[in-house]
This record gives C-alpha cells, sequence and structure tokens, in this order.
C-alpha cells in the first residue's frame, strides 16, 4: 500500500507551485457546482450570453442566474462586455487553456485535452 501511494507521489508535477494549487482548488470549487457548470457550457457553446438568455436556458430566476454569474466573473472565470441594457457575458480568454497547462504534462505529440483528460482519469 504504502509503495502504491509513493508511486502516485512521483508522478505529481513537479512544477506546481502551492499558488497554482490554490488556483486550480477554487477553480474545481466554482465548477463544481451544477447551475455554475451548465452556465459556463452554454456560454462556451453560444460564445457570449447575458442574464435573461442563461435565466430561459436554466429555467433559473433573474437573481439566482446573476448570483452565479458573480461568483464566475469574481473567479475569474467569466468577463463582462457592456453593451445597451444588457451585459454579455463570456469566458475569460485563455481560462480553460491555463488550467489544462497546469495540470497536463507536456506531449507534444498528444493534444492537450487529451493530455488533461490522461492526466485525470489514468
Amino acid at each position: 500500500m504504502i509503495a502504491k501511494q509513493n508511486a502516485a507521489l512521483a508522478v505529481l508535477p513537479s512544477n506546481m507551485s502551492d499558488e497554482c494549487v490554490v488556483d486550480l482548488a477554487a477553480a474545481f470549487k466554482l465548477l463544481g457546482d451544477e447551475t455554475r457548470l451548465r452556465m459556463v457550457l452554454h456560454i462556451r457553446r453560444n460564445e457570449e450570453l447575458n442574464v435573461s438568455q442563461l435565466c430561459e436556458l436554466l429555467h433559473l430566476a433573474q437573481p439566482l442566474v446573476s448570483h452565479h454569474l458573480g461568483l464566475l466573473r469574481e473567479g475569474g472565470v467569466l468577463t463582462v462586455r457592456p453593451q445597451g441594457k444588457h451585459n454579455f457575458y463570456h469566458i475569460r480568454p485563455g481560462y480553460f487553456e491555463r488550467l489544462m497547462k497546469s495540470l497536463a504534462p507536456y506531449n507534444a505529440d498528444q493534444p492537450l485535452c487529451e493530455r488533461f483528460l490522461q492526466c485525470v482519469f489514468c
């Protein structure tokens, strides 16, 4: 059992800073909520959405959607683009790429998403 634990420790990224671990934990905490994850997936699919559009897609009240959007924005996942009466939310450029790069070991022959999934699930 101890040998298995030591083997697992050996594959942890040696260049991952404490700050990076804190950032990853915060990101996973934000995205660990089903409502927030659905919001991010809808925004990703549509490139950007406003509160009214998200309320309609998720069948949720505006105060709840606004609350979750605020958390995602404060957490650095989303940015906002004001247009008239509406604020359009989109995923901060490079946000998920940065997360995946911090988790997945470098291998130029393998796409980043595959490296990430392999790192997490293997």
